[in-house]
């Protein structure tokens, strides 16, 4: 009785561990293959997701192995503008970002301090897409009331000046606010030129606020290396197309070849934050090459 009730025991403890260890291999599988999970870890996306927030991505057509084989079908998943994608930037300590992607391949993009503009466009703001306003007052008191009334706290205000406060609102709130009772006005709230968190370069210079018009590049766009192109492409070529860009005597080596003419490899896109005005993203960082997208955000919580 004892050995049969010691084989019973055996038996179920291996049919227990059996079925831990399939179900590893199926959620190893599920995260490598179809979705993984993460936490946010800014308020750069706010009001979109929130600090801490769990998101769920897909990252089927992007970055598993699968999207190989359905490379080779015909199927190929390129990320679209306003997708919300997870990303590491090239040769970095391989942290992850989430940003939204605004910049396509073969885009022209451009800033005039306040707007995006996208082969000359401006791109319009989505509702929850947060910048630093200037909310004026005559009794701060009165303002405290509203702040209040429409989810906003006291501890949300960034500055406070004796007329004005600042607060960083989406447009929604904005619209609450206006006209309300202890709420003057608001105006745009212009970020010190020393703030880092003004930039918009793709160069890596952190000190510009103004992008002047760049082409994002496109697997198989092809430039020509004078001063200008490799101003605004040479941390693309050699962090992310793998390249060593070198120039004697006004003329340029690729691997110390010298070439007239360059080929990208690469589909690029440009990242940032719904945090507009305090957010790391591509205005700081560059271009992301789609390689080093893991996925789309599709789910939070």
């Amino acid at each position: 009785m004892q050995m049969r009730y010691w084989q019973r025991t055996i038996k179920f403890l291996a049919s227990v561990i059996t079925k831990l260890a399939w179900a590893f291999v199926i959620i190893v599988i599920i995260r490598y293959c179809f979705f993984d999970i993460f936490r946010i870890p800014s308020d750069s996306m706010k009001n979109t997701l929130k600090q801490n927030d769990l998101i769920i991505t897909n990252k089927i057509v992007y970055s598993s192995p699968l999207s190989i084989v359905l490379s080779l079908l015909g199927i190929k998943g390129h990320p679209k503008r306003n997708d919300i994608l997870v990303f590491e930037i090239p040769q970095t300590d391989q942290t992850l970002y989430v940003k939204r992607c605004i910049g396509l391949p073969g885009e022209t993009i451009e800033t005039d301090y306040e707007n995006i503009l996208i082969d000359k466009k401006i791109i319009p703001d989505l509702p929850a897409i947060c910048h630093f306003q200037k909310v004026w007052y005559h009794s701060y008191d009165l303002l405290n009331l509203t702040l209040n009334k429409y989810g906003l706290h006291p501890s949300d205000i960034v500055q406070k000046y004796p007329n004005y406060v600042v607060l960083n609102l989406d447009s929604i709130q904005k619209d609450h606010l206006l006209d309300k009772h202890g709420v003057d006005s608001i105006s745009k709230f212009r970020i010190d030129n020393n703030n880092k968190n003004a930039v918009f370069t793709l160069s890596g210079n952190d000190n510009n606020k103004k992008l002047m018009p760049v082409r994002i590049p496109f697997k198989g766009m092809r430039i020509k290396l004078d001063s200008g192109t490799v101003t605004g492409y040479k941390d693309i070529l050699e962090r992310s197309e793998g390249v060593i860009l070198s120039e004697k005597e006004s003329s340029f080596f690729i691997n110390e070849i010298k070439i007239d003419y360059y080929v990208f490899k690469k589909d690029y896109y440009f990242m940032i934050g719904d945090n507009r005005d305090n957010s790391h993203d591509s205005r700081a960082f560059g271009l992301i090459p789609k390689d080093c997208i893991e996925g789309k955000v599709i789910f939070s919580f």
